[in-house]
């Protein structure tokens, strides 16, 4: 059954977004132990968006992008590029973003690709 990420409620097979949040649904909540674990990690964390990597330059935020395209995982490009405020430090990386719901998958193919 899909669940809102943000307010938690459950929904029929077939809903696709929150009525309330008019946000997508997900196939499972991550739940707040796991949350907190993340963050104890060092994961910086987004409503349900978890930024995987960090970055420098743009192409090579855009490789991960392509990498997770292949294996079937959504991800985003998020940069302070894409603000209309520019500051130096921190706020300039580039970081990689995936869905929570997705974390396991793509630790796992990190994994796999630093194998190879």
């Amino acid at each position: 059954m899909p669940f809102c990420p943000n307010c938690k409620s459950e929904y029929r097979e077939g809903f696709t977004e929150c009525y309330d949040c008019q946000i997508d649904l997900v196939d499972e909540l991550v739940d707040d132990k796991r949350l907190a674990e993340l963050k104890k990690q060092g994961y910086d964390i987004f409503e349900d968006w978890i930024s995987i990597r960090t970055f420098e330059q743009n192409y090579e935020a855009q490789q991960l992008v392509d990498l997770f395209d292949y294996n079937g995982i959504h991800s985003q490009i998020l940069s302070q590029a894409d603000s209309m405020f520019k500051l130096p430090g921190e706020l300039s990386i580039i970081r990689v973003m995936i869905q929570l719901e997705n974390f396991d998958k793509a630790i796992e193919v990190l994994k796999n690709q630093e194998q190879n």
